[in-house]
């Protein structure tokens, strides 16, 4: 569930930061993500972090005062420029991998 999340998440903002077209996204099903094949969901996970990677290669000139609106948020009509978008993507990640670390580290004893 933390995993479809955050990717949900980090390709969305990252799309918003670039300016590409935003992926269709269905937050609330990120939560209720249940992995019955893990080799399918690793291969899931490893496609959409090059889709993450490839919109970044891809992105054009960065124009950090272009502003877009995350529709997916609790606040869908309030704009926020390209570099919110880009500094938000990288630490909500990193929020939720450390997430992933700490329950890991709890896991392992």
């Amino acid at each position: 569930m933390l995993v479809a999340h955050a990717l949900g998440a980090t390709e969305s903002w990252i799309s918003l930061a670039v300016g590409a077209e935003l992926p269709p996204r269905d937050r609330a099903a990120e939560f209720r993500t249940v992995v019955d094949d893990p080799t399918a969901f690793l291969a899931g996970v490893d496609d959409r972090s090059a889709t993450c990677r490839g919109l970044l290669e891809r992105a054009e000139a960065f124009d950090a005062t272009r502003t877009g609106f995350a529709r997916w948020t609790s606040e869908p009509d309030e704009p926020v420029t390209a570099a919110w978008a880009l500094l938000h993507a990288l630490e909500h990640l990193s929020e939720h991998v450390g997430h992933a670390e700490l329950t890991r580290q709890l896991l392992d004893g």
